[in-house]
Formats: C-alpha cells, structure tokens, sequence
C-alpha cells in the first residue's frame, strides 16, 4: 500500500485531532501522531506492544489476483490485502474494550454498502463529540472536592453519557478537537 493509505482512517476521528505521519522507519510516540505508517521490520516500544490503548494494524502483502494492479479499483486493491488487527492489553475484548471501538467494529463488519458505512462513520463521530462536549463542560464545574466530583464523574458516565471507564481516554483526546473559541461558548452558555 502507498502511504496515503493511511488516509481513509482520519474518518475515524475529529479532523483537528488526527496527525498522520504516513510511513517511518522507526517508531514514533503517540503525542507526535495518533496514526503511524511503519517499514516492515520496525521495532515496536515494548508499552506499545502491550498496551490496550495502541491498535496494531498490519497489512499484509496483497492477495493473488488475475486482474493487474493497475487495472482494479481503489476498493478491489484494499480486497487483494489481509488485514491484521492486534491490540495488547485488553485481553477479554467485550470487557475491557471501548465502547467506541466496539460500535465502530460492528458498523465495519455489519456488510454494509459503502454509502451507509460513511454515512454511520459521520454520526458515530458527532455523537461522541457531542459526548466530548458534555465532558468538557462538566470538567470545568467547580467547587466539588475529589470525592463528589469522582461520584459525579462516575454517574455522568454511566447514566448520561451511557459510556465506560475504559472511553474516558478517547473522550479526554477528542477534547482536543474543540476549538478555544467553541470551549469560550459551552462556558458562557447554560
């Protein structure tokens, strides 16, 4: 695959928050990019390789075909690949997943056409987001000490926002796709 393979996947998160860095030959943290094209033979961080928060994607050669590359749509030459997903420390996936990840994952796999999967990936991204801003506007009341804010932390999540303990880290990076102007809006606004 090119490096602008990488490019379909900035679908899949708030556009102010997504650095790809397309191909490397070396590894380079999450805070530099949150999408990573790597040489075959690259080195992986062992707290890469065995965390829950890195996915692992590994694209592997093209699968035999009669028809030639040049000749095959951009859909049909994604088809010719295998795809390898890995992630390290979630071990019991339908517990320790996100549930994000796990919408996201039913939404790819449901056979879809592509029309309703872009369309599916559109609202999935602007429901979390708006969960991103009822987080945000939350985390700037004051006036709670660590206990009640903690409880009301927890109850926020799980009755309003209907998510887990294990969304809290895509919830706290998507904030960083609200603009200073819009974080200035959801504090004046009741």
């Amino acid at each position: 695959l090119s490096p602008l393979s990488l490019s379909p996947l900035q679908e899949l998160v708030p556009e102010s928050c997504c650095r790809i860095v397309p191909f490397s030959q070396t590894y380079k943290e999450s805070f530099v990019c949150n999408f990573l094209g790597l040489a075959v033979g690259a080195t992986l961080p062992h707290h890469v390789v065995e965390s829950e928060y890195h996915v692992l994607l590994d694209i592997l050669s093209p699968l035999k075909s009669k028809e030639p590359l040049g000749a095959a749509s951009e859909e049909a030459l994604l088809h010719r690949y295998k795809l390898m997903v890995y992630s390290g420390g979630a071990r019991n996936v339908e517990q320790k997943c996100p549930l994000y990840l796990k919408r996201l994952t039913s939404l790819l796999s449901g056979g879809l056409s592509e029309v309703l999967i872009t369309r599916g990936l559109r609202a999935l991204k602007e429901e979390w987001m708006n969960k991103v801003k009822v987080l945000y506007k939350f985390s700037q009341m004051g006036g709670l000490d660590v206990p009640q804010r903690n409880d009301r932390l927890q109850r926020l999540l799980n009755e309003v926002l209907q998510v887990t303990q294990e969304d809290l880290p895509i919830l706290q990076n998507w904030r960083s796709a609200l603009s200073k102007e819009y974080k200035a809006y959801l504090m004046h606004s009741n």
